[in-house]
């Protein structure tokens, strides 16, 4: 999120929300998180916080930390995921999400091909699931912004997979 009176996206979340969202779901240490790359997260008005997952968290059922019915802490798939930011790919994400997404799905499989982007900007920058499109799954993609809304719009136009919708979440 972005901490000043320009924030494109409108972010739900201050310091104090966003630190609380990330203890309920068993993350300690919270704590600021540094970019590494001159990206917009290594702006001073980004929000940007890190916690670390403990192997079993006191009082957080591991089913609260699923990704499509795969506990993070299930033995099975311990070695995959602490693997996975070697898998960290961009095509068009911006921290490797793009890598990460192919991984996980990979892991635990596909039953269908739907997504969703909230916040989609143009479709294209820094998109979570542009590739996913490109690759025939049905998508759909919210942006508040009228201006990135049009350009949302003309960058998905080749696809009929793809509902864009302009409206604040």
């Amino acid at each position: 999120g972005q901490l000043d009176d320009n924030d494109f996206h409108k972010a739900i979340f201050d310091q104090k929300g966003l630190t609380d969202v990330m203890a309920k779901v068993g993350l300690v240490d919270i704590g600021e998180w540094r970019s590494e790359t001159n990206d917009c997260a290594a702006l001073p008005v980004s929000l940007n916080l890190m916690g670390k997952k403990l192997e079993s968290a006191e009082g957080v059922k591991s089913e609260s930390l699923k990704i499509g019915g795969v506990a993070f802490a299930d033995a099975k798939y311990k070695n995959a995921l602490e693997d996975i930011k070697s898998k960290c790919r961009n095509n068009y994400s911006q921290n490797g999400e793009d890598g990460v997404v192919e991984e996980l799905f990979k892991l635990i499989g596909v039953e269908n091909q739907w997504c969703l982007e909230v916040g989609a900007s143009d479709g294209i920058m820094f998109s979570n699931t542009r590739r996913l499109v490109e690759q025939g799954w049905n998508a759909i993609l919210i942006e508040k912004d009228k201006d990135a809304f049009g350009r949302l719009v003309s960058n998905s136009k080749q696809y009929t997979n793809v509902q864009c919708i302009n409206m604040e979440i």
